[in-house]
């Protein structure tokens, strides 16, 4: 890739790749189209972020039809899978808010399927056969060119930061004018990326070079990982495993070892057998042997909570990882025992396997072959409908949170289904739920606390200026559907002006199971119509929160004068009573 003109041809497509980028994030602040229409935007979005750099990763002069027709097949999947989950987002007025929990696993999954892609593609084009060793090298290449081009860029745009910094010291602010506006930071950023990705395409040696840099480090880390997994499983017996089935943190802790043991392993012995010291290469396979317990006591783990409280998106996501890791480990471990001599290269040509159900899976997961959002849903409502769970245990406020669509047409159903028997379960349902129930449900929030607020006032105030007051502190700051909070308002004039302030005092029991109490108390002054807060004070000490709210009760309040009085030097007061 030696070819100048070629050089500039990626660079131009990273900077177009940065302007489209700007007009999409334009429409996303600006809530235009595509954005207010997810099952368009996602797409776009997705195409623009990984297509273009695909390309420049894998642009070869000698290949381009095969890299072209590989890219080309890439993006109609890339959009057919955005289009499914910006789907998922509609009707999008009523689910806008779900957008970051359907745009974020959405993306890591790309991301994954997208560097797995190009691995894959790279070695096709190659005119090589796809083993492990050739797949080995380029996976560290990228690995090391992105890391290095994302490095580069961020400190690239620090020095153009330094720079306005500098000259808008001394009154220049044209530079920070400039570099400070988004339409300036996307073509920067994806140009100076594409350019640093262009670059290090050509430095095969100082790449391959990092990269075993890198892989004599991880070695110490495998053996010291190794050993950590061989010790806990030793002593897991004896300690017993019912602390490990009650932690909410047992099945996450025990797949995160095993992606350390395996991706360091797969570090280590990337591409031909590592001449390691022979108590080293013991502890590492034992270690390898050891997984496949790690995975069943994970899968355990995972079904336990299933059993308990059904499918879940984080739940789906973790069986699918132990399932995954289970078959890899079993596949290790069987090969190291039934062909001992050549057990490295069998463990190779799993891994070239695993590779490809990993990014089957990607896309998968994000189509509508394994919708993990919907068949949550389903498991819930199948709970339901099997009596395992009441329908007053439904949480509205969690289905709406993590399952967008699925969970919006299943709440509809819900409330079809049960308005007679339960009229209570429609607002736990739907508290918070839609736009278009928000304002009501305010409304009725503050009415009910209107009517259960006690107030304590030394002053006339007429009913309307009540009522306001009433509804801008409530509405703004205390709107809560919790009814273990119980509200009080002191209206008394606190620095003698005759002018009032607002003391609002909340009183929360923090355990329903449990009498813990804290209390909040908010001082509030008016300055035309608007009520500004002034001062906050916590009571942590239950019997120290009751006996405030006791004595408020038997009107057991008054002014103490300040020890201190400010201090006023010229024009400037210095306020020595603020604390």
């Amino acid at each position: 890739m030696s070819n100048r003109p070629l050089r500039l041809s990626l660079m131009a497509v990273s900077f177009v790749q940065g302007v489209l980028l700007y007009f999409v994030y334009k429409s996303a602040t600006g809530n235009v189209w595509p954005y207010i229409q997810p099952q368009a935007f996602l797409p776009i979005l997705s195409v623009l972020l990984v297509i273009p750099t695909a390309t420049i990763l894998l642009y070869q002069a000698k290949n381009i039809k095969k890299v072209l027709l590989g890219l080309l097949g890439f993006a109609v999947v890339v959009m057919l899978i955005g289009f499914y989950s910006g789907y998922q987002l509609l009707p999008f007025n009523e689910l806008e808010s779900n957008s970051g929990k359907v745009y974020l696993p959405f993306f890591l999954l790309l991301f994954v399927s997208t560097f797995l892609f190009c691995v894959y593609l790279n070695v096709w084009v190659s005119d090589k056969k796809i083993e492990f060793s050739q797949l080995s090298i380029v996976s560290w290449r990228y690995c090391v060119i992105i890391i290095l081009a994302v490095v580069f860029t961020g400190i690239a745009y620090g020095l153009l930061v330094l720079c306005a910094s500098l000259f808008d010291m001394v009154g220049l602010s044209i530079f920070k004018d400039i570099f400070y506006e988004s339409w300036f930071i996307f073509p920067f950023l994806f140009s100076a990326l594409g350019f640093f990705i262009v670059l290090l395409k050509d430095q095969n040696k100082i790449t391959d070079s990092i990269a075993y840099i890198l892989v004599l480090l991880s070695t110490y880390l495998l053996v010291l990982v190794s050993v950590i997994s061989i010790m806990f499983l030793v002593v897991l017996p004896f300690t017993g495993f019912d602390k490990l089935w009650e932690s909410n943190f047992g099945a996450s802790l025990m797949i995160t070892l095993q992606c350390f043991v395996l991706l360091l392993f797969n570090m280590v012995y990337s591409a031909k057998e590592q001449k390691l010291n022979r108590v080293f290469e013991w502890i590492i396979k034992i270690a390898l042997s050891v997984l496949v317990f790690y995975s069943l006591l994970s899968i355990y783990a995972v079904v336990i909570r299933i059993d308990q409280y059904g499918l879940t998106v984080s739940r789906l996501y973790a069986i699918t990882l132990c399932l995954l890791l289970l078959a890899l480990n079993l596949a290790y471990m069987v090969s190291m025992i039934v062909k001992y001599k050549t057990w490295l290269v069998n463990l190779h040509k799993v891994n070239v396997g695993f590779a490809m159900v990993l990014f089957v899976l990607s896309i998968l997961i994000s189509s509508p072959f394994l919708d993990f959002r919907k068949i949550s849903v389903n498991s819930q409502l199948a709970r339901l409908d099997q009596s395992t769970i009441d329908v007053l245990d439904i949480d509205g406020s969690y289905f709406k949170r993590h399952f967008a669509r699925p969970c919006y047409l299943a709440l509809q159903t819900l409330e079809q289904n049960y308005k007679d028997k339960h009229p209570d379960l429609i607002s736990i349902i739907t508290k918070r739920k839609w736009k278009s129930n928000r304002e009501n449900e305010r409304k009725a929030e503050v009415k009910m606390i209107k009517q259960n607020m006690l107030v304590y006032s030394d002053f006339e105030i007429a009913v309307n200026e009540y009522e306001a007051l009433i509804d801008k502190i409530q509405g703004q700051f205390y709107f809560n559907n919790n009814t273990s909070k119980k509200y009080h308002l002191l209206i008394k004039d606190l620095n003698n002006d005759a002018v009032v302030e607002y003391i609002m005092l909340i009183l929360s029991q923090d355990n329903k199971e449990v009498e813990k109490y804290s209390l909040k108390i908010e001082v509030f002054e008016k300055t035309g119509s608007l009520f500004k807060s002034i001062k906050t004070h916590w009571v942590t000490e239950s019997a120290q929160a009751l006996m405030i709210i006791e004595s408020l009760a038997k009107k057991e309040y008054e002014l103490v004068p300040s020890k201190w009085s400010d201090l006023k030097i010229g024009d400037q007061i210095i306020p020595i009573n603020a604390h």
